[in-house]
């Protein structure tokens, strides 16, 4: 009993080290690669697509919509605010509410059905996040 899950990762030394500890056939694989359609029930995206520059995040989120089935859910997370920066090589794309909305509202088959901010859970980070559960509609 359980879930039949599809994990990937953009960062080669994350694919091997997410394979040896789940034991999962984890694919070395970008948001921008993915192409499939009405594949999953559900995404989980926890603080991965904060990766994806703002240019690209709609484009990104399109195809994660798409390859959602009818009323599959996705739970997603950004750090909270409102900029986009490079960090050590890494983008670091930050949404609020506003963000979100304005994001999703350009997508016609995915809705939000929550949202809510936490604090970061990690020792000595002040940081916020926001979280949200989106689900697709027809």
């Amino acid at each position: 009993m359980g879930y039949r899950v599809e994990a990937i990762d953009a960062s080669k030394a994350m694919v091997e080290h997410a394979s040896a500890y789940s034991g999962l056939n984890v694919r070395h694989l970008t948001f921008q690669q993915i192409d499939a359609f009405n594949k999953y029930d559900a995404i989980w995206s926890c603080a991965s697509l904060l990766h994806v520059s703002l240019s690209e995040l709609p484009e990104v989120v399109a195809k994660l919509s798409r390859s959602l089935k009818s009323h599959g859910i996705w739970y997603l997370s950004f750090k909270y605010g409102d900029s986009e920066r490079i960090k050590d090589g890494r983008t670091f794309t930050d949404l609020d509410e506003n963000g979100l909305q304005t994001l999703i509202a350009a997508q016609r088959d995915v809705e939000i059905v929550e949202t809510w901010v936490t604090k970061d859970a990690r020792p000595a980070r002040a940081e916020k996040w926001l979280n949200a559960i989106l689900r697709k509609v027809d």
